[in-house]
């Protein structure tokens, strides 16, 4: 853990300092009337941090990581403290002197902000305006308890975090909390049922905590969800695609299988390997794809997620464990408007369900997909790219799922006991369970074609044709 070097210096040479941006000002100071006006109440070590004068508090100045911040080291008792007060006082004076240098909330992992110390933050910024004077506490569950390194997965979690990061967190807090109901929606889009701390950490993370990023992250996720909102998100996706979602998902196969990961993420896996683009042409067209989108982050994801948390209450992290199947991906299929609906959705993603992916295993690819893949790749945050394996041997691909994946959740297409991804999305497909099987046809008729499907004994055929 990087430890705070401070230097003490004069009020009136503090004052003159301004920090560079977009650092804000913090000011520290432990909770109670006024700074110190009378006794000194403790050993030399007090008078290192509390002034022996009336004029205030001492300053000190220190920088951390990136950022610098104004510490004002205020005591927290006054003529008519009760003795606990007068200890409190004593308490965090002491921690304050060059040696142990800022309050340990600011400095030691195991310690952090809590109850009896109350920042402020002031900043020229206009960013910070909102969070302006107001009272913030830091909950020192949010902090990481050790000084082990915390791994990517871990990074920027709660319990996982620096005390700048949960200073940055409080901070965040107050400014939603200030905004109006669009903005706490855009940041809530799964519904209210996940946690706060967990919700803004996905998005603090998304921009790796800087702020006055994450702000202005917010702010264009509210706008791209104005059009969408008016639609409630396109509750039926039949009416958002144009077509049956179970006809739809024959042309491009996925879907969450109702399975979970070994650490609890809900299992989605996707076949853009066989996606038919001229079949969704003829069934759907791009906004229906678009609009689709939102239905499937805004009503199927969001339930997904709801039956997860119903069915483990440990469950806090929004992320999913994501399979991409490339079999018979051919350089034909990646065409430019396949990559269209590709960047389209991966922006989407990005800025407005942030930091949902837990992990991405790619299997099936084929050899000329790593330049396609380096193309792709421009397209996703670095850290979401280094979420994601990629593999090309099925054998290999299969071992590495069942190390994520328990035998029972993995479908049988990916070497598991569950039903295949094809069985699932033809049983989520038909609610009255009349549809054994679905066949689709892309035919492209000049004068006259035929197609021919057998129907076996018992069995009733119904014929839906869409022309485009």
């Amino acid at each position: 853990m990087r430890r705070l070097k401070l230097k003490k210096k004069s009020k009136q040479k503090a004052a003159k300092q301004q920090p560079p941006p977009p650092a804000a000002t913090i000011v520290v100071a432990a909770a109670g009337t006024n700074p110190a006006k009378s006794s000194k109440t403790s050993a030399a070590r007090t008078s290192s941090a509390v002034p022996s004068n009336d004029d205030g508090p001492a300053i000190w100045t220190g920088r951390m990581g990136t950022a610098t911040f104004v510490v004002n080291v205020e005591s927290p008792c006054s003529s008519t403290a009760s003795t606990a007060r007068a200890d409190n006082c004593a308490a965090a004076a002491a921690a304050c002197d060059e040696n142990d240098l800022l309050p340990p909330a600011l400095v030691e992992t195991q310690r952090t902000i809590t109850s009896s110390t109350i920042a402020t933050v002031e900043s020229e910024a206009s960013l910070y305006s909102a969070a302006g004077g107001t009272a913030i506490v830091a909950k020192s569950a949010l902090v990481v308890k050790n000084e082990e390194p915390v791994g990517p997965y871990d990074w920027g979690m709660p319990g996982y975090l620096t005390p700048s990061e949960a200073l940055t967190l409080e901070l965040f807090r107050d400014i939603v909390h200030s905004k109006p109901q669009s903005y706490h929606d855009a940041i809530f889009s799964f519904g209210n049922h996940e946690e706060e701390d967990y919700a803004l950490c996905r998005w603090l993370r998304a921009r790796k905590f800087v702020l006055d990023d994450t702000v202005k992250m917010v702010e264009e996720a509210v706008e791209e969800r104005k059009v969408a909102t008016l639609h409630n998100f396109y509750p039926d996706a039949k009416e958002a695609l144009g077509v049956e979602e179970a006809v739809y998902k024959t042309q491009y196969p996925q879907v969450f299988t109702g399975g979970i990961s070994k650490d609890g993420k809900p299992l989605f896996f996707s076949k853009p390997g066989v996606v038919n683009i001229h079949g969704l042409q003829v069934t759907s067209t791009p906004d229906g794809v678009n609009r689709y989108q939102w239905h499937c982050m805004h009503h199927t994801f969001a339930s997904v997620l709801r039956d997860r948390v119903a069915a483990d209450p440990t469950y806090k992290r929004y992320q999913s464990c994501v399979v991409m199947d490339l079999e018979h991906l051919s350089r034909s299929t990646v065409n430019a408007k396949v990559l269209d609906i590709i960047r389209h959705q991966s922006r989407v993603d990005a800025l407005c369900f942030p930091e949902i992916l837990g992990i991405c295993v790619i299997v099936n690819a084929p050899t000329f997909f790593s330049a396609i893949w380096s193309i792709i790749r421009r397209w996703l945050d670095p850290r979401t790219a280094g979420k994601i394996e990629i593999f090309s041997f099925k054998g290999s691909a299969e071992r590495r799922l069942k190390e994520l994946i328990d035998a029972d959740q993995l479908p049988s297409d990916y070497g598991g006991n569950a039903p295949s991804v094809a069985e699932t999305i033809v049983r989520q497909g038909d609610r009255e369970g009349r549809v054994a099987r679905r066949v689709t046809k892309l035919m492209h008729v000049k004068a006259h074609s035929h197609v021919a499907v057998e129907v076996e004994a018992n069995e009733e055929m119904e014929v839906v044709v869409y022309t485009r």
